[in-house]
């Protein structure tokens, strides 16, 4: 086989073996705790960032950068993506909704 048939197989055998790896499910309150981040996250408005400096050649270098979650570019609400989230991670709906849990954390 081909060196190069080599270097674009390999990847593929990656993904194939890494797909088929099945994630456990954890506790609800475990998948509470991590659901949690993700539902703020989806809350949040997207964040931009501006650079610019100077190479060794003394040449001018810029950037721009704009990250936004999956789930604000498709309008998720943050409590059904804890609710979805939470569901998938654990196979159980949370016992709490995201509200509560923020409160719980804040009180």
């Amino acid at each position: 086989m081909p060196r190069s048939r080599i270097v674009v197989c390999v990847p593929w055998l990656f993904l194939a073996l890494f797909a088929s790896c099945k994630r456990e499910p954890v506790s609800v309150e475990a998948a509470m705790a991590i659901c949690e981040d993700r539902a703020l996250q989806a809350a949040a408005s997207p964040k931009t960032a501006i650079g610019f400096g100077f190479n060794s050649a003394g040449e001018v270098r810029t950037g721009f950068a704009i990250s936004a979650t999956t789930d604000y570019i498709s309008g998720r609400r943050p409590a059904e993506v804890f609710e979805t989230c939470v569901l998938e991670r654990s196979g159980e709906p949370p016992t709490r909704t995201l509200a509560e849990q923020l409160g719980e954390r804040i009180n």
